[in-house]
């Protein structure tokens, strides 16, 4: 399903705390783990913001870097990431 998302440039995740049983309930991988999918997933993200905070997840926007052909990347940008939700014109989806 995600393959068919060609054109995705950036993509705003949020997750419910309220779907684990208690406060000290760990989330069962880490936000690189989540980036990672999410990069391999749609080669065409450029940006994934992740608007969860819970047991050592906080708010965070990364960015999806390619580099001379090597293997994309990504990376954590805070700076860069608030501007970037304004780059992508949303009322086109």
């Amino acid at each position: 399903m995600l393959a068919s998302l060609s054109s995705l440039k950036y993509v705003q995740l949020g997750v419910l705390a309220g779907l684990w049983p208690t406060s000290t309930s760990r989330v069962p991988m880490e936000p690189e783990e989540l980036v990672q999918a999410w990069m391999e997933a749609v080669p065409s993200l450029q940006y994934l913001e992740l608007s969860f905070v819970h047991e050592g997840w906080e708010h965070s926007w990364w960015r999806m870097e390619c580099q001379d052909g090597h293997p994309r990347t990504f990376r954590r940008v805070s700076e860069e990431g608030l501007s970037a939700r304004n780059w992508f014109d949303l009322e086109e989806w």
